[in-house]
């Protein structure tokens, strides 16, 4: 990360890092502002230590995100099932848009 920020001209101290994960620390502490979001237990430690502002996202949240993928995933299928059907309709009646389709 350094190295690439070195490359790019990037002021590191002037960058934000975001992670839930002690896993990260090494990139958390080699930015000018780390925040820590729903952490571990070690991350949470060590952010406190710090003095790393600390997120905490309530249980309502995930209930938002779930939902909100579930919705991804309606209107993915609901337009694809659009596309078949008038692809198929398409079809059936010659029209331009499948020979623009197949070429």
């Amino acid at each position: 990360m350094e190295e690439i920020a070195r490359w790019d001209g990037l002021d590191l101290g002037q960058c934000y890092a975001y992670s839930d994960s002690s896993s990260d620390l090494p990139m958390l502490r080699a930015v000018g502002h780390p925040v820590v979001v729903n952490p571990d237990g070690r991350l949470e430690r060590e952010a406190r230590s710090n003095g790393w502002p600390v997120v905490h996202f309530s249980q309502r949240t995930r209930v938002v995100v779930r939902r909100s993928a579930s919705a991804v995933a309606a209107t993915a299928v609901a337009g694809a099932s659009f596309f078949a059907g008038t692809r198929y309709s398409s079809v059936r009646r010659g029209s331009g848009l499948v020979r623009l389709l197949r070429h």
